[in-house]
């Protein structure tokens, strides 16, 4: 079974008078929405099921990705994990199910899936922690299949990556950088860091076996 729990995005402060379930995305929330939604999309199969906190925030959420989903009252705030794994069916359903709800409850779920010690895992607002269950040595096992966030959508995009690698490059060997990585130990740790890293991110785009939001068609 593959269950996808989604944060709902940036929503805008608590404040008096205003319930908690009335509040709304932000302007950024909705663009983190929207990102995360666009990589949703290309990746969660048909009949996939969609349930999802009665909080107008996590609606806001879901309403990103343009499918049907169906509100949920045990996922509002304050829910325990054994809420939503009954709310997800967890592990019997024959589909898989995405979830869209809130923090603590998301992290904890994680965390006792993929048994974390500490008992929490920090979903980060609108990211997408995706898991899935597969049998091994006779015993089945959950995994972690992907994890996208608002960042991430940002960074794997194929121009944004490509500008990473190919911008530090110039600004090593045209700069005064280059000296300071050269004959500085802590320069050079800086230098293989960075170069490992923006590396990495490059050819994950390219063609890494991780799921991305885009990546570009190569023979």
């Amino acid at each position: 079974m593959d269950l996808i729990v989604w944060r709902h995005a940036e929503a805008e402060d608590e404040r008096p008078g205003l319930d908690d379930l009335d509040r709304a995305l932000t302007g950024r929330g909705h663009k983190q929405a929207a990102r995360v939604a666009a990589w949703l999309d290309r990746h969660l199969p048909e009949g996939t099921r969609i349930v999802c906190s009665p909080a107008l925030r996590c609606q806001q959420t879901a309403l990103a990705l343009g499918r049907k989903f169906k509100l949920c009252p045990e996922l509002a705030p304050g829910a325990a994990p054994a809420d939503l794994l009954r709310a997800a069916q967890w592990p019997a359903s024959k589909h898989p199910v995405l979830v869209v709800g809130h923090q603590p409850v998301l992290g904890e779920v994680v965390a006792e899936l993929l048994h974390v010690a500490g008992g929490s895992c920090a979903v980060r607002k609108g990211a997408v922690w995706w898991l899935r269950t597969r049998e091994r040595d006779g015993a089945v096992q959950t995994v972690l299949w992907a994890v996208q966030s608002p960042v991430a959508s940002v960074l794997t995009n194929p121009i944004v990556a490509a500008a990473l690698f190919a911008l530090s490059l110039w600004a090593f060997y045209y700069t005064p950088i280059l000296r300071w990585a050269v004959t500085d130990h802590v320069g050079h740790l800086w230098m293989v860091a960075h170069f490992l890293l923006t590396g990495y991110l490059f050819v994950l785009v390219l063609v890494g076996a991780d799921p991305v939001r885009r990546r570009p068609p190569y023979a």
